[in-house]
């Protein structure tokens, strides 16, 4: 039975692709470890679990597996502008009804935006206007 349709993928989903993007074509047992780097032993994800998460991530088409060699290698399927871009698009759509001016307009009103933030969406927003000058 396939995998229902999700908005993008989970927690646990995007650590591993993070792993992937980071490191390239990796080992379960490479992603095991990386996942593990740092946590005490009740935080670890267990290897069995890691295995099954990769291989619904293969399902839902997330990853690749090279089968060629005794230990599969998983590869991201997708690059990582790819997902924020799908993740974000989903994200605008359920909570502000499609509107990226209602995001935007969200996030600065919050007041967590250095000076230097501040100025390159400003240096954005000009290039932006410029480009958009050109094609009248």
């Amino acid at each position: 039975m396939p995998r229902p349709k999700t908005d993008g993928p989970t927690e646990r989903e995007l650590e591993i692709l993070r792993i992937l993007w980071g490191r390239g074509p990796s080992t379960t047992r490479d992603i095991h470890s990386a996942l593990n780097e740092g946590l005490n032993k009740k935080e670890q994800a267990a290897y069995n679990s890691v295995l099954t998460i990769l291989l619904i991530m293969r399902e839902k088409g997330y990853v690749t597996r090279d089968e060629s060699s005794k230990s599969h290698v998983y590869e991201a399927a997708y690059k990582q502008d790819d997902i924020q871009e799908q993740m974000l698009y989903a994200f605008i759509e359920k909570v502000f009804g499609g509107s990226a001016m209602n995001l935007v307009t969200k996030a600065l009103s919050m007041g967590a935006t250095s000076k230097k933030d501040a100025d390159k969406i400003r240096s954005l927003l000009q290039e932006m206007a410029a480009e958009d000058g050109k094609r009248k």
